[in-house]
């Protein structure tokens, strides 16, 4: 099975604080999207296998077709940077099986019709993705923290959800 040296959810996917910085420090060869809608969309795969420098991979797959690709050995010599667009496929994820430790939240916009607060730089968090998180941290023993960009100060799940959300702490 491949290293993933980064699991990261980021609404922008690949884009240059991702590409010009986070793969270097983490040194991935491979950038896999796991995206179920995305994986259906030839054009928009073409653009983000554009968008990464040379030499770099990109693969853009369904949850479930990770799982069997990894778990198949497809990717066993290769250093994963895994980006997800929300929270949720994250979540599908590590339900699918995926064995991912840690988990960077590095780029969540504000979503139509829901009450977001900003946490940090581009990174904006509701109710519901902060449950969520806290659901992925208790049942996974996932460690999670907000980061946009490696050369900034990471910040720690608890931290945020003390600070913006207080009341979901038991």
């Amino acid at each position: 099975m491949g290293e993933i040296v980064l699991a990261r959810v980021d609404d922008r996917l690949i884009h240059g604080q991702v590409v010009v910085k986070w793969v270097n420090v983490v040194h991935a060869d491979t950038i896999i999207i796991i995206d179920n809608s995305l994986a259906e969309d030839k054009y928009m795969q073409d653009v983000y296998k554009l968008a990464a420098p040379p030499g770099i991979n990109v693969v853009v797959v369904k949850v479930k077709e990770f799982e069997e690709d990894l778990l198949g050995g497809k990717f066993e010599k290769n250093k994963l940077m895994l980006l997800f667009k929300n929270i949720t496929t994250a979540k599908e994820a590590l339900e699918a099986g995926i064995p991912i430790k840690k988990l960077n939240i590095g780029g969540i916009g504000k979503k139509l019709g829901s009450v977001s607060k900003q946490v940090a730089g581009s990174i904006s968090l509701d109710e519901h993705d902060a449950k969520t998180l806290l659901e992925l941290k208790e049942k996974w023993n996932l460690e999670i923290f907000f980061q946009v960009i490696p050369d900034q100060q990471s910040l720690d799940l608890l931290g945020v959800i003390k600070k913006y959300y207080p009341y979901l702490l038991k």
